[in-house]
């Protein structure tokens, strides 16, 4: 009997434990509910967060690189003589016009041509850009009055004319495709291509992050050339 009685408590314990062991909704419906919070704060919490910060990481190195080229800005213009900075702005602003008339710009030169003696064959020009630099998706480039020339005379005149052109111009000048031929009653013809650059008002917003800072008294071949066109401008 008392193996029986043993034996049934055995099997009640084990029932028990069976029915305990079975899978309820319970057991279903709480990890589903608990891996659905999961997902809702993970996309409207903890996706936010990490963006959040990658981006004001990259704000943070973008903001460094401009404090940078501010840094380096300051200390180039610092390095410059401000009075030396003046003066050569208003050297700058007589030799370079802010504009240029086609009308001018081959008023001039003919009248120069005519006090060297020289007669016109050809004289034709129009406003054009010139590019200095940067990609062919963003050329740098600057404004400028350009044109074919032809001119006879003696050869001394055409020396006189080419020398005062580009060394006593009030403009600044290049000469290009430069060709002489002599004519058949022995005098010289020219033929060139003549620039007058000028540099308009800036009307848009400078980038001060975009392009290294480049002192322009580096350049003072250049700036000893305006000088000197400036000087003759006053006498």
């Amino acid at each position: 009997m008392k193996v029986t009685k043993a034996k049934q408590e055995t099997s009640e314990v084990i029932n028990q434990r069976l029915k305990k062991s079975k899978l309820n909704m319970e057991d279903v419906v709480i990890p589903i509910v608990v891996i659905i919070v999961l997902i809702l704060l993970s996309a409207f919490v903890f996706v936010p967060m990490v963006k959040s910060a990658i981006d004001f990481r990259n704000e943070s190195k973008d903001i460094n690189k401009k404090m940078e080229s501010l840094d380096k800005l300051e200390k180039g213009l610092e390095e410059i003589d401000n009075t030396l900075l003046q003066a050569d702005l208003i050297v700058a602003k007589k030799v370079i016009p802010n504009s240029l008339k086609v009308s001018d710009f081959i008023y001039y030169i003919d009248s120069l041509a005519n006090s060297k003696n020289l007669s016109s064959r050809e004289l034709t020009a129009s406003d054009v850009k010139v590019v200095t630099g940067g990609d062919s998706e963003n050329p740098d480039y600057t404004f400028a009055v350009n044109g074919p020339l032809s001119y006879t005379g003696s050869f001394e005149s055409v020396l006189g004319f080419l020398d005062e052109l580009q060394m006593s111009s009030p403009y600044i000048v290049s000469v290009e495709d430069i060709s002489l031929t002599k004519t058949n009653d022995g005098r010289c013809s020219i033929s060139l291509n003549v620039t007058g650059y000028y540099i308009p008002e800036i009307t848009e917003t400078f980038d001060l992050y975009g392009i290294p800072f480049s002192p322009y008294t580096k350049y003072e071949e250049t700036m000893t050339i305006l000088r000197e066109k400036a000087a003759k401008l006053e006498d």
